[in-house]
């Protein structure tokens, strides 16, 4: 497990990409309390991220809307405002647009909820009816009632009926996983070199990918040369490609982008400080315990190699010193440490195309990276080869 970084996410109005074919929505409300409706680009679709892209009026019951930087892809939308992303996706529907026209019709459920349907939208067909099914192999209509008496019992804070509703749930979404993860590997199969294969294969495989080498970046390439054209014109082709494009300079044999922080003492630190050095270079926060289960392999590794020109960096993603510090000394990891200063944070986590920690690499004595996704006993391995020990 990780846990995954979100980077650059705000409710600010913004068009995801640059060269687009562009993307108008036109229709008609058949409820006249739609004054208003706000479109959001969807940022990380799994986690439910929004972020604000614009808004139309809704005028004796049509709108129109037209974004010239849009390709083809999924976004949100709602009748209602709020600051708050998590409030937002509970008053709205995501819907899979075409480039070019799409007309809609407006309307509300009994909740309120703003309801769309689109003509002719054989992309967002194809899109509504993989989430239901997605939705079904996964148990959620059983698990989100489970949540539901869950969240009861926390609030009453009675500890045993939680963990009840516990042992209840844990298989039940343990088998919809596997079942959710086999058929997901299938609907990839079937659509790929389509427009919705390029949205299947960005969002449920590389958005989250970590890739090591450049062998590895030339296969996904390769794949995407396949895409017919539809597919070129969806958001997800591109972003595909930029990903790529970011990952390939931090890829085993690339010289590691600089990293630059302060100590615990508030002193300036850089992983240039250590040229000359082997450097395992940990990439986590205190509170990812995913990361910290890491420690003991990383104190092994120094144990053993310390006196080999070998040494480790932790390179802190946390907001708050007083947690990272804490997380230290509690887990009594004695190497150099330096936190990542909020307004270089995302720029560095970016440079190493770094979307979940733990993100454990080893640097050079020349500062290229030799080795990267190290965990377990593979962090101890990779030094041990590298030093030829």
């Amino acid at each position: 497990m990780m846990k995954k970084l979100l980077l650059g996410l705000c409710l600010a109005g913004s068009s995801l990409l640059a060269q687009a074919t562009g993307l108008t929505i036109t229709g008609r409300s058949t409820d006249p309390t739609i004054k208003r409706i706000y479109l959001f680009s969807v940022a990380d679709e799994l986690n439910k991220r929004v972020a604000l892209l614009d808004s139309v009026d809704v005028t004796d019951g049509h709108f129109a809307y037209k974004n010239d930087s849009l390709y083809a892809q999924v976004l949100f939308l709602t009748a209602n405002w709020s600051k708050e992303a998590t409030e937002v996706v509970k008053t709205g529907s995501f819907h899979f647009f075409n480039a070019g026209n799409n007309v809609a019709t407006l309307a509300k459920d009994q909740q309120g909820k703003l309801l769309v349907h689109l003509d002719d939208a054989q992309l967002d067909k194809q899109y509504q009816a993989f989430q239901a099914e997605r939705y079904a192999l996964a148990n959620r209509h059983e698990l989100d009632s489970l949540d539901a008496l869950f969240l009861a019992a926390r609030s009453k804070g009675d500890r045993a009926e939680m963990k009840r509703i516990r042992t209840i749930s844990d298989p039940i979404y343990e088998a919809g996983a596997s079942r959710v993860s086999q058929w997901q590997a299938q609907q990839l199969k079937d659509t790929r070199g389509t427009a919705f294969g390029a949205y299947l294969l960005y969002t449920y495989r590389l958005m989250y990918a970590q890739l090591e080498t450049e062998e590895a970046i030339q296969k996904v390439r390769a794949l995407l040369d396949e895409y017919d054209d539809e597919a070129k014109q969806t958001a997800y082709y591109h972003l595909m490609h930029r990903k790529l494009a970011i990952m390939e300079k931090a890829v085993v044999g690339q010289v590691a982008p600089p990293i630059a922080g302060l100590d615990r003492k508030d002193k300036p630190l850089r992983l240039a400080d250590f040229k000359g050095k082997y450097v395992l270079v940990d990439f986590w926060s205190s509170g990812c315990k995913w990361c910290r289960a890491e420690t003991p392999h990383l104190k092994k590794t120094l144990n053993a190699f310390k006196n080999h020109n070998f040494t480790i960096l932790g390179v802190s993603t946390d907001l708050r010193k007083a947690d990272w510090t804490k997380a230290i000394e509690e887990d009594k990891a004695n190497w150099d440490h330096l936190l990542l200063p909020r307004t270089t944070r995302d720029e560095i986590l970016k440079a190493y195309s770094i979307v979940a920690i733990p993100e454990i690499l080893l640097v050079d004595p020349n500062g290229n990276i030799i080795a990267k996704g190290l965990r377990g006993e593979a962090i101890y391995q990779a030094v041990k080869e590298a030093l030829k020990q």
